[in-house]
């Protein structure tokens, strides 16, 4: 017979998991493209100075702050809906919809660069991670698109 968790317990290990499943879907993948952009915009700039390769360090480490940052404020969105963007100051409100949007944006590229790529390719590596992209895409899409219409309706039956 399993234990019986108390609700403590089970809210706990459902913020563990959601906390797992974004860093996984989300930090992860968003360390690995967002460290090669900033080494190849930083590389031109390190050998103009002259300066040691180890500033090529700072690249990987900023990316890895914004991927756990991502997933953070994904975790949030997945466990308290549209309100997790709402909490804070003007500005941090005003920053964490840019960061949905530019996010949402950069997903939209990566599942159109993909399909083009599969297209023109016809690599099966890149065919399983356009489909993989695309098929979080739209789980994505779906999950925000029902959370915002069951926020806009809670938010027209309050007035």
């Amino acid at each position: 017979m399993a234990p019986d968790l108390d609700s403590e317990t089970r809210t706990r290990a459902l913020v563990a998991a959601v906390s797992l499943g974004a860093v996984v879907l989300v930090a992860v993948p968003s360390t690995f493209v967002l460290s090669s952009f900033f080494v190849s915009v930083l590389e031109p700039v390190v050998e103009s100075l002259g300066a040691s390769d180890l500033w090529l360090l700072a690249a990987p480490a900023f990316a890895l702050l914004i991927g756990l940052q991502l997933a953070a404020e994904a975790a949030a969105l997945r466990l308290h809906g549209l309100a997790a963007l709402r909490h804070g100051g003007r500005r941090l409100v005003f920053a964490r919809h840019l960061v949905v949007a530019i996010t949402t944006a950069l997903a939209v590229g990566l599942v159109t660069w993909y399909s083009t790529s599969l297209v023109v390719d016809n690599s099966w590596v890149v065919a399983v991670l356009g489909g993989l992209v695309a098929v979080a895409a739209l789980v994505a899409i779906v999950y925000e698109s029902t959370a915002f219409a069951v926020d806009h309706r809670s938010n027209e039956q309050r007035l």
